[in-house]
């Protein structure tokens, strides 16, 4: 009884309306999960949920990239990536929250970012349609595409509703 009463809350609680960030939304028509991320919300809880839910599949990706740094470099490297916070303290922000869900050192996700940035050279494609809706396609020719695949999500981003 007890495990249906917490299930209807949960329920309750998702069909609430409610904007909270990395609100999980179902999935598209390609089985692609998705999210709602609320750019109101504080930047350290933007991401927890949809971290939280790809925790093993991010660990495994970031791992695969902090790898490709030279084990000497990578102390370097990290706490240059923490010191250079103040140019997006935002993104940081966010990275921070990220981190205490993944149980990782935000500055460590930075380098593994940068790192995905420097190696990805990914093609995108940014239009809008004649209804005025922006599209965004990208193509996902990245390395370890393999693990990346398992860690796609679609992402609806709002502000002020």
């Amino acid at each position: 009884m007890k495990s249906l009463i917490l299930s209807l809350f949960c329920l309750g609680l998702t069909l609430s309306g409610s904007a909270v960030s990395g609100k999980y939304m179902g999935k598209n028509s390609n089985g692609i999960p998705m999210y709602s991320i609320d750019l109101d919300s504080p930047p350290e809880t933007r991401f927890v949920a949809v971290s939280a839910d790809f925790k093993e599949g991010v660990n495994v990706v970031l791992n695969n990239y902090l790898n490709q740094i030279p084990w000497f470099l990578l102390p370097v490297v990290t706490e240059v990536a923490g010191a250079l916070w103040w140019l997006q303290p935002e993104y940081y922000q966010e990275l921070t929250g990220m981190g205490s869900s993944l149980g990782m050192d935000p500055k460590s996700l930075m380098v593994a970012q940068y790192a995905y940035e420097f190696s990805a050279f990914c093609t995108s494609v940014i239009a809008h349609d004649a209804s005025g809706q922006i599209i965004h396609s990208r193509n996902l020719d990245f390395a370890f595409a393999g693990p990346m695949r398992n860690i796609t999500y679609e992402a609806v981003f709002t502000r002020n509703d």
